[in-house]
């Protein structure tokens, strides 16, 4: 090869490599400014006997595994779960489950930041809306509405979960 030829080659080399550091510093730079961004944000999942918070906790787990993940907090009031439901219930949605006791533990959940998902179907978009009055805020997302998920579609899915774990828990016992 001739020594203008290496020369060329050289500097293309050269502007390519240059490139290519810019690119991984950018990228560098926004992964730094995203997790800035993410620092103080989590989603927090409230959990209840309903079937739709279930299905609504289940969709934002699988939502925040495939995207960008965060941290993700199911927490549920001790009241308002069955115990005898927990543990199938965190076998389902393959998370703890945090308990709490009164309003006080439960504000310890609720930071400027966090980003909540309640259980309500599409079908029952008034109580959504009611629920972002009385805690204005607080942001609240509707998973269950953004994939058009009825009160019926969340009690089959339950089910057929809950089918599910029993045929499995069968085949491991035999």
């Amino acid at each position: 090869m001739s020594r203008i030829k290496k020369s060329r080659a050289h500097a293309v080399g050269a502007r390519k490599a240059a490139a290519k550091a810019r690119v991984v510093a950018d990228n560098h730079r926004m992964k730094e400014a995203i997790d800035v961004f993410f620092a103080d944000r989590r989603i927090i999942c409230w959990l209840t006997n309903d079937p739709a918070s279930l299905v609504a906790a289940k969709c934002a787990i699988r939502a925040n595994d495939v995207g960008n993940p965060l941290p993700l907090i199911v927490v549920a009031f001790a009241g308002h779960i069955r115990p005898s439901a927990l543990a199938l219930t965190m076998q389902w949605l393959q998370v703890p489950v945090v308990l709490v006791a009164s309003p006080a533990e439960a504000a310890r959940y609720c930071l400027k930041h966090d980003a909540h998902v309640i259980g309500v179907p599409v079908d029952e978009q008034a109580r959504h809306t009611e629920y972002c009055q009385k805690y204005p805020d607080m942001e609240v997302i509707s998973v269950l509405a953004d994939r058009a998920l009825t009160r019926a579609d969340c009690v089959e899915l339950v089910t057929r979960a809950s089918v599910a774990m029993r045929l499995e828990q069968q085949a491991l016992a035999a």
